[in-house]
């Protein structure tokens, strides 16, 4: 039990002892009964999370801590080695895992071992990706996805990862620790159907501009090849066709049929790689970052942080302006009646 020792659960009030079936918060690293976690449905300083504050033992267990400290992994500022979180920048300490004692309510491995789930078996839910294994949806609260932070994929390791890619990286280390054991595709729905947008949230600027050219040219290249003539411009335009001019049906049938499937390859070829993608993405700019900084600093963790994670603010504008454009363009072809 060790640290634990002499500890009440701070729902039922009892001591914990060396039988008891203890889990702790992933938000606070606040211990409890499983049972009792279990039928309060939350922690019980659920209040308390998102403040930055973390659980202490209280009174005397406090005192009598040996007065160690700790480095944190992600800032390197000093912390007291009983800690869970670090006091600075709220990313777990360096070592918190099943050694001390306590599992992970959410049955997510946590930061570093392997942990039990008290409700039994996962739920689709708890799974990293949420029920349909899709990078969106709900996720537990291990960053890490069950990897340990210093556990290392293509010599870098989870904790850098999980700061350069932010957002869902739950649902993203896993399947880079499986491609880097020789997995070549993971199946992303988001970059099979909306691959510019996903590009462009993940920052992944250059496959988002190759993406839109291959919608661009799947675009003209229909286009041109479907309006052989400019009646039939006209015809495919306006619906009404021009007098003395057969519209060849059957042709234009067939193109737009060439036309989607080949769009329905595009979609299937970002669905097998846009996860391979963005881990090479995400590879190549650790490598440049590591080149300018001092891998470890806290320069180089800010830095990882900065240019990292995702860019909701180019797709909120994105959104706006095309739908400014196309307010735009209505306005004009209404007014261009009259």
């Amino acid at each position: 039990m060790g640290k634990y020792e002499g500890i009440h659960c701070p729902i039922c009030n009892k001591e914990f002892t060396e039988t008891d079936d203890i889990v702790v918060c992933p938000e606070c690293g606040a211990p409890h009964h499983r049972e009792c976690y279990l039928k309060n449905g939350k922690c019980a300083f659920a209040d308390k999370h998102g403040t930055g504050e973390t659980w202490h033992a209280p009174g005397n267990h406090a005192e009598g801590t040996s007065g160690a400290t700790v480095q944190c992994p992600s800032c390197g500022a000093s912390n007291p080695a009983e800690g869970i979180f670090c006091t600075h920048c709220g990313k777990p300490l360096k070592g918190f895992g099943p050694q001390q004692g306590a599992q992970n309510p959410y049955g997510q491995p946590g930061f570093g071992g392997n942990q039990q789930n008290p409700f039994g078996q996962p739920g689709m839910d708890q799974r990293p990706g949420g029920p349909f294994g899709m990078p969106f949806g709900t996720y537990s609260m291990d960053p890490y996805g069950g990897l340990s932070p210093e556990e290392e994929i293509d010599g870098v390791s989870v904790l850098e990862l999980q700061e350069i890619v932010g957002e869902n990286s739950a649902y993203y280390l896993p399947r880079f620790k499986q491609m880097s054991e020789g997995k070549k595709t993971s199946w992303c729905w988001s970059g099979c159907f909306f691959s510019f947008y996903y590009f462009l949230y993940r920052k992944v600027y250059s496959m988002a501009i190759v993406s839109a050219l291959i919608s661009i040219l799947i675009f003209t290249g229909t286009t041109l090849l479907s309006m052989r003539t400019l009646p039939d411009l006209f015809s495919a335009l306006t619906g009404i066709v021009a007098q003395g001019v057969q519209v060849d049906t059957a042709y234009l049938f067939k193109i737009e049929m060439a036309s989607q499937l080949v769009s329905i390859a595009v979609m299937a070829i970002f669905g097998l790689f846009s996860t391979r993608l963005y881990k090479w993405h995400i590879f190549r700019k650790i490598k440049k970052l590591r080149e300018r900084y001092t891998a470890g600093s806290p320069e180089y963790h800010d830095a990882l942080i900065k240019q990292g994670g995702v860019n909701r603010k180019g797709i909120i504008i994105l959104c706006v302006a095309m739908m400014a454009l196309y307010m735009l363009g209505s306005m004009i072809m209404v007014f261009g009646m009259f």
